[in-house]
């Protein structure tokens, strides 16, 4: 295995950890509206890794792309949320039980 996918798979792993801490295993999908499902997304991306070096992901998106990226997000209905916007403990998993 590469070291590029080597750091891909680490990235995923990094994005299944942080899903899996609002909704833990045993919890279903199905009863979850895209409202909340983009309110986790959103929180999950936009949040500063220390393996981006301090960025989120979507910062890093915008590092690498610049602004051409944007239509892309818009497209896809995702945000980028500040660091006072993230929050989620406000998820909460037992709405999908």
């Amino acid at each position: 295995m590469t070291r590029a996918n080597l750091n891909k798979r680490a990235g995923a792993k990094k994005n299944h950890t942080e899903l899996r801490q609002k909704l833990p295993k045993g919890t279903s999908f199905e009863s979850l509206d895209a409202a909340k499902m983009s309110d986790i997304t959103e929180a999950i991306n936009s949040t500063p890794r220390r393996s981006l070096c301090g960025m989120s992901p979507i910062e890093m998106l915008y590092k690498v792309y610049g602004k051409d990226v944007q239509p892309l997000l818009e497209h896809l209905g995702i945000k980028h949320l500040c660091a006072d916007d993230i929050d989620l403990g406000r998820i909460n998993a037992e709405d999908n039980k």
